[in-house]
């Protein structure tokens, strides 16, 4: 072989290298079209949206659209350093897919959010992180859950009264249909009680509440100093957006 033969035979590794390249460039151009076209379509449907951290995120916002970008970017700016464009290409791919997959983990199963304020101490404290469960739509007396009030507005409350129930409240103690309620989560470590259940923020000691079909009657575990349903009244089915399942703590702390 000689020397041209060489350099022709070169030429044409490199050639069928940029071709191999290419084609892997173009189907992870592909898998970032799609995933963002997806996470896109999954966010106006998504009743949960507020709860999608990194998409609320303004950080977050910006990576998907640069990520996104790069289809438009590098697909028609011809580029010499492919191992550059793959670096650039893979990350963003990565970025894309990892956006779609909390997305629809948001959307259908699982959302993050933080406590915020004091109404449900000593169950949680302002700061605390929860899990919200979108799984099992079906809420029992006692369930933690949030609680859609308004545009971007969300209450944490327990649930004391199912629909059809009659709650009382007579000398700080909580009645449903007449049996007296024992309330674990109001008592402190010692045992002792240390939230009671009052009717109203003027301590008015006996009051009366019927919970129509649909709707649930919900109470903040810090009694004295919560905006629950002895405000605002019964909640209905449709405001709860789902039930709390985990706390933990942050873990930048």
């Amino acid at each position: 072989m000689n020397e041209f033969e060489e350099v022709e035979e070169e030429i044409e590794e490199q050639l069928d290298e940029v071709v191999v390249i290419d084609k892997k460039m173009t189907r992870k151009f592909v898998v970032i079209l799609f995933a963002g076209l997806l996470t896109l379509l999954i966010l106006i449907f998504d009743s949960h949206r507020d709860f999608n951290l990194l998409l609320t995120s303004r950080f977050m916002q910006v990576m998907f659209v640069l990520s996104f970008s790069v289809v438009f970017f590098f697909k028609f700016v011809k580029m010499k350093n492919h191992k550059l464009l793959k670096e650039i290409v893979d990350t963003a791919s990565i970025i894309q897919v990892f956006l779609l997959l909390f997305s629809i983990v948001n959307f259908q199963f699982i959302s993050i959010s933080t406590v915020e304020g004091s109404s449900m101490e000593p169950s949680f404290y302002q700061d605390d992180n929860i899990l919200i469960s979108h799984i099992d739509e079906t809420y029992e007396r006692f369930d933690v859950v949030v609680i859609k009030m308004d545009e971007k507005v969300y209450y944490i409350k327990r649930i004391i009264g199912l629909p059809g129930d009659y709650i009382e409240i007579n000398d700080n103690q909580l009645y449903v249909n007449g049996f007296m309620q024992d309330q674990d989560f109001l008592l402190d470590e010692t045992g002792q009680m240390i939230n009671y259940t009052v009717c109203d923020v003027f301590g008015e000691t006996s009051c009366s509440f019927e919970v129509p079909v649909g709707e649930y009657f919900v109470l903040g575990d810090n009694r004295e100093n919560s905006e629950d349903s002895r405000v605002f009244g019964n909640v209905t089915y449709r405001q709860i957006e789902g039930k709390v399942i985990y706390q933990f703590q942050s873990i930048l702390e």
